[in-house]
């Protein structure tokens, strides 16, 4: 059942800025684990497209797993994120890859982490490269006022641009990062529905596009969600299965 409106169209009065921040912030989804089954939608630039179940596991602050699974519930991958690594057991090919944010990063500043990825995928509003939002936290948001709510916009060290929409019943519905003159990725919230009393959107669209006008999206629409239950996650990497980097998974995705 959806509840207080579509997305970005909010009917409250709209509140002082760090009063809205507060109410943004506090009303987001109050969780310790989270698991859910989805659908997701691939749609490549290149004009292919994948479509597959999967399962989707949090625990806050602590580890993240996808798990696509596109025929009977057999897993085909399984992706695991934690605030300083990054694992992929591909069981078609029989490979697996591990590696360190820090090694893959390179030279690059990019302040994007573990806890951003993790509030994208929860609809929670994030500061690049922070781990929590403080109570003063609005103080590093710039703020425009909108027919629907705010739009609070920062950057981070290198320049490149978040930027969050909510509505005057403080539901944020949309996310963007963007280096303007490069690719822009933008990440929209829908559906919204009570997950025990707490709203949360049921749909995700994210696209992504490069300043070669080439656009890549994704729609992610999740089901059975249950929060702060005990979640089995372990991460096991089979014996004789050959270790991959990550330019190497790359370009499978590529090849898919």
């Amino acid at each position: 059942r959806t509840t207080r409106g579509p997305a970005g169209e909010g009917t409250g009065t709209l509140k002082a800025e760090e009063d809205f921040f507060h109410a943004v912030r506090d009303q987001s989804l109050q969780y310790k684990t989270l698991s859910a089954s989805l659908q997701f939608n691939l749609e490549m630039a290149a004009g292919t497209s994948l479509s597959s179940r999967g399962q989707l596991k949090i625990e806050k602050d602590n580890r993240l797993q996808i798990s696509v699974q596109p025929i009977l519930g057999i897993e085909m991958f399984r992706l695991e994120l934690t605030p300083d690594s990054i694992k992929l057991v591909d069981r078609m090919s029989k490979r697996y890859m591990a590696e360190d944010y820090s090694r893959l990063k390179g030279e690059s500043k990019i302040d994007f982490n573990f806890y951003n990825l993790q509030a994208l995928f929860t609809n929670q509003l994030f500061l690049p490269g922070e781990t929590t939002l403080s109570n003063n936290a609005y103080k590093r948001y710039r703020w425009e006022q909108t027919t629907d709510g705010y739009t609070l916009w920062t950057k981070d060290n290198t320049g490149l641009e978040y930027l969050f929409s909510a509505d005057r019943d403080e539901k944020l519905y949309a996310a963007k990062i963007t280096n303007a003159s490069d690719y822009t990725l933008q990440w929209d919230y829908s559906n919204f529905r009570a997950v025990e009393n707490q709203l949360f959107p049921m749909k995700i669209n994210g696209n992504l596009s490069t300043k070669n006008s080439s656009k890549n999206s994704i729609t992610l629409n999740y089901s059975r969600i249950e929060i702060n239950t005990p979640l089995d996650l372990k991460f096991t990497i089979p014996s004789g299965y050959e270790r991959v980097n990550f330019s190497q998974i790359l370009k499978m995705f590529d090849s898919l």
